[in-house]
């Protein structure tokens, strides 16, 4: 970050000190890559040298850690009325496959849902299209953006379903760092979400003494605090009581700019099902099920859950 963290009050000299001392402004980026769409200034030429791989994004033909050849492209797209598009998207780990071919068109303007059990590849989707892991192959395309570097955190606010901002940080002090850095911070957002998510007392409180709900509550603040085009949300409602699912859910509701998409990874679907536009099945890391929620109430005469429990009971995942 190339300003340092500004604190206020009776915390500043405190704070400043802490960033002094070790490089600490290094270590809140890096604490920070999970939901803040990895540090805004690591270029990707610094990322080809931490992951070992040597790639241009311009390209289909990289080499993995392990010198397998990647066939992996980010990009953008013409005017197809889809924020982003996945195409055969693969990401294997050692004796693992992740995502097995995933295929995706995610309307400019609309709500989605990711909708799976555990371990069915939903947030390693989410941080293949952040830009967060490199697929084996497979294509992501964001509409007007440029790449899975700075083109991806150009158009996509990520919200991790854990924020590891340091704990000594206070509340105030994450919204201070999200205005440093993304351009499309509005603090006129950032307000109005404070009010809906019922954070205006705990300003001064240091995120190690939140509770997870109200981490959770925090981080959906930050995400929708950018306003930009596309938004991914992994688990938002996961450790949240019944009043913080709600404020959460009315958060994405006002907060969502117009034209504006997002693609929300959940299994408590019961709660979230009436936002949803689309939804996506995620099982083993294939799409098992996608389809409108409109026409599947009116033309199964199903809920989103109820085909949801369908579907994963026949893939016996549930």
């Amino acid at each position: 970050m190339s300003q340092e963290l500004k604190a206020t009050g009776g915390q500043a000299d405190g704070l400043n000190q802490a960033i002094q001392a070790d490089g600490l402004n290094r270590a809140i980026q890096a604490d920070s890559l999970n939901q803040a769409d990895q540090a805004h200034n690591v270029s990707q030429k610094d990322q080809a040298n931490q992951t070992g791989q040597a790639y241009n994004v311009s390209q289909t033909a990289q080499t993995s850690q392990t010198g397998q050849a990647l066939d992996t492209v980010y990009g953008a797209y013409g005017q197809t009325g889809n924020a982003l598009e996945v195409k055969g998207l693969v990401k294997n780990f050692p004796g693992c496959a992740a995502l097995s071919g995933v295929d995706m068109a995610i309307p400019a303007g609309r709500i989605v849902g990711l909708l799976g059990p555990n371990a069915s590849g939903k947030t390693t989707l989410l941080k293949s299209i952040a830009g967060l892991l490199q697929p084996t192959k497979g294509e992501i395309s964001y509409s007007g953006g440029e790449g899975p570097g700075q083109g991806a955190r150009k158009s996509i606010s990520f919200c991790p379903d854990l924020l590891t901002f340091p704990g000594w940080m206070c509340v105030k002090d994450a919204f201070i760092f999200y205005s440093d850095m993304y351009p499309d911070y509005s603090q006129g957002r950032a307000d109005e979400l404070i009010k809906i998510l019922a954070l205006e007392n705990d300003q001064d409180t240091r995120i190690r003494k939140l509770s997870k709900g109200m981490k959770e509550r925090l981080v959906m603040a930050l995400t929708y605090s950018r306003d930009t085009n596309l938004y991914l949300l992994d688990e938002p409602l996961d450790g949240i009581d019944p009043v913080g699912k709600t404020r959460v859910i009315d958060a994405i509701l006002a907060m969502q700019p117009e034209g504006a998409s997002a693609l929300v990874s959940t299994h408590l679907v019961k709660d979230i099902e009436r936002i949803f536009d689309n939804v996506y099945f995620l099982s083993k890391g294939k799409v098992v099920f996608s389809g409108e929620c409109d026409a599947m109430r009116e033309e199964r005469g199903q809920t989103v859950e109820q085909a949801y429990l369908e579907v994963f009971i026949r893939e016996g995942t549930i």
